[in-house]
């Protein structure tokens, strides 16, 4: 059977990738705002997808089931598809406010075997726009490619969930290897549970590492997906992600509450489109993903 799937943001998901908010000695008094996004394979890239799910080794056409089944079925052997989208956050402080937009957050999915699917990914361009009394500052900086991969450990049975394992790393683009520019996840596990034909929930569990101005540490990712199917072509999602720093300068949590529709427009072509509100002070007050996916 083919089941219809949503694009997922980053790391990721694979993984997600997401975006983390730099600040420079020049720059004005940081804001809590964010870093989501969710490449796919998200947190490692932003993954939400429409696409037909794997039923042996054969796809054929059926009703769509939305969420976590793109990124933990791995693309049928021989087949491409390439992701992309535009991702807007912002973010209000006491005396500051930050709007950031980052494009294309592009991602290359290629179909080694009927489990194993080789990923590519880069974040793109980003750009970030302060505003306060003292006045407004902007920058623009290239975020750093990765690659990665994303295995079928096993399909559900009973109360087991269907189990996948992504992991990525970054084409560092600096002299230190382990700096990481933007957030991704060194390994992510995904699972979920198909409740009907139209209800699916699931989730990620992932690990990043972070390089900041000589500060490294790590951070737990956490994430929530409550799927259901509208029709053949149209389906809807609500998301709770949750971001941990661990061994930072300021170690604290990001929660963040999104929502949205993903649309098949064709048999290779969708798109989908997420909106989100953060649910704590440190967490960006909203968030906005377009996404598309073309499978060849």
């Amino acid at each position: 059977m083919v089941r219809l799937r949503r694009l997922q943001l980053a790391s990721a998901l694979a993984v997600w990738m997401a975006l983390t908010t730099a600040t420079r000695a020049e720059d004005p008094p940081p804001s809590e705002i964010g870093a989501f996004v969710e490449q796919t394979a998200y947190l490692p890239h932003s993954d939400r997808q429409l696409w037909t799910e794997r039923t042996g080794h054969d796809e054929s056409p059926a009703q769509g089931q939305f969420g976590l089944a793109e990124r933990i079925n791995a693309l049928t052997r021989g087949r491409v598809q390439l992701e992309g989208g535009y991702i807007f956050t912002y973010d209000r402080g006491e005396d500051v406010s930050v709007t950031e937009h980052a494009l294309p957050d592009l991602l290359l999915r290629i179909g080694l075997t009927e489990r194993l699917e080789l990923r590519v990914g880069w974040p793109g361009y980003r750009s970030v726009d302060y505003g306060g009394d003292w006045g407004d500052l902007s920058y623009d900086e290239t975020l750093d490619p990765n690659v990665g991969f994303m295995f079928d450990l096993w399909q559900q049975s009973g109360w087991r969930p269907q189990t996948a394992l992504s992991a990525a790393v970054p084409i560092a683009m600096e002299d230190d290897p382990l700096v990481f520019d933007s957030l991704q996840p060194v390994a992510q596990l995904l699972y979920l549970w198909y409740l009907n034909d139209r209800w699916s929930i699931g989730g990620t569990t992932g690990m990043a590492i972070f390089e900041e101005y000589g500060d490294r540490y790590g951070q737990l990712q956490q994430s929530l997906d409550v799927d259901y199917v509208l029709s053949d072509r149209l389906g809807t999602f609500v998301q709770w992600t949750v971001l941990m720093d661990h061994g930072s300068e300021d170690d604290g949590s990001q929660h963040l509450l999104s929502a949205g529709l993903a649309r098949l427009w064709t048999e290779r072509f969708q798109t989908s489109l997420e909106m989100g509100a953060g649910l704590n002070q440190r967490a960006p007050d909203f968030l906005a993903a377009l996404r598309f996916a073309y499978r060849f």
